[in-house]
């Protein structure tokens, strides 16, 4: 507006709409707040660093800039009207609910920047996309995430009794939960099917364990109750044992009957090394969204060769004893350890059930919406580890 008071030496035109022209100046970054309804225009000068800005339009004239920034604020819109950028256009790096980028009126859909070499589009709050050098395709390294290939029973029930059929595949990439007979007094039993799953997620089937018999006593128990693999070949762009090392996101939509702790068990076998973090149901009978932050590994030696046992990820509870002990959230050397102090004891409560599907791990630092595969690729993917 008429009348503006600038600390640095540049003179301001301004007409009755309210516009800003800065027309000289010296050869230096503006760093000011800036607030106008009409159109604020800038003279070449080196960047325009702009602390706080609620512009209705800007307009670059014939500006030269190396950098163009807006720490806060909002500019509704932005006019290069013969801008030459030499350097870097910088907006604040927003959130999924709040993306830097957006069309106007719609705050919660748009693009943001999650962290460092990742670009993420956020649709309607939730994140629609996340690309780095990974690209879009084939995000999801869990094969058969979603429950809907069930190659060798076809939807019949598995009873799993102490060691029977304890640790086999049930639904195909996903075992059946194994350490049951560690329950010294009474052994625990279980069945495993896969059944219709939540439709208003998007999941027409998901894994179900039912406990049947609940297990007593036992001192050092060791158990998972559901356990998948990834093959080393889906995972060598992970950088493991280099200063590159990526982070990843595992996700999955869960229920259970029980409330509570329970622990993530992430073993790389090439490296002997571990990864304990927690998770937790907070509603009984309730699908939620479960995600879980891995960071990568910069120490251990990743395999190379690519047929061999990459990952194995393992959910835990029911441990007792020396399996048992504080969360480990970055990348150690193996011990007993599997699981945290504090899990809920699921299999020692009779007809305690658990559900699980949508199950994704990515790269980056964000977990995105479940990758939807044809079913024709599900299955081949499934029939290159299919044994009976």
């Amino acid at each position: 507006k008429a009348g503006t008071t600038l600390t640095t030496a540049y003179t301001v035109e301004a007409d009755t709409t309210g516009a800003l022209e800065f027309k000289t100046g010296p050869s230096a970054t503006l760093a000011m707040s800036i607030s106008a309804s009409g159109v604020v225009t800038f003279p070449a000068t080196t960047g325009f660093d702009i602390a706080s800005a609620n512009i209705t339009n800007l307009t670059s004239g014939t500006t030269s800039a190396t950098v163009l920034r807006s720490a806060s604020g909002t500019i509704t819109n932005f006019l290069a009207t013969s801008l030459a950028v030499s350097g870097i256009a910088e907006f604040p790096d927003g959130s999924v609910t709040a993306p830097s980028i957006t069309n106007t009126g719609d705050t919660n859909t748009g693009i943001y920047y999650p962290a460092a070499d990742e670009v993420a589009v956020s649709t309607g709050g939730s994140v629609g996309a996340s690309f780095n050098s990974n690209g879009l395709f084939f995000r999801n390294r869990i094969i058969n995430g979603a429950m809907l290939i069930d190659q060798r029973n076809n939807g019949a029930s598995v009873s799993v009794s102490g060691a029977t059929n304890a640790g086999i595949y049930c639904i195909d990439m996903f075992k059946t939960p194994a350490g049951l007979a560690s329950y010294s007094t009474t052994p625990a039993a279980c069945t495993v099917q896969q059944v219709d799953g939540p439709n208003e997620l998007g999941f027409a089937k998901c894994m179900r364990i039912t406990v049947t018999t609940a297990g007593v006593g036992g001192t050092n128990r060791d158990i998972n109750f559901a356990e998948t693999r990834i093959e080393t070949s889906s995972l060598v762009d992970l950088a493991y044992g280099t200063s590159n090392a990526r982070p990843c996101r595992l996700s999955f939509y869960a229920r259970s009957s029980l409330v509570g702790q329970r622990s993530l068990f992430l073993y790389q076998p090439s490296s002997n090394r571990m990864l304990i973090p927690t998770w937790s149901i907070s509603q009984a009978n309730t699908w939620e969204r479960i995600v879980i932050n891995i960071p990568g590994d910069t120490v251990g030696t990743f395999s190379t060769t690519l047929n061999s046992e990459g990952f194995r990820v393992e959910l835990r509870s029911s441990c007792t004893g020396t399996r048992l002990g504080s969360p480990v959230t970055s990348w150690t050397a193996l011990t007993e350890q599997r699981a945290v102090t504090g899990d809920v004891d699921f299999f020692g409560t009779a007809s305690a059930t658990f559900d699980i599907t949508g199950v994704q791990l990515e790269t980056g630092s964000v977990a995105t919406s479940f990758e939807r595969r044809s079913i024709t690729d599900e299955i081949l993917l499934c029939q290159r580890y299919c044994r009976v």
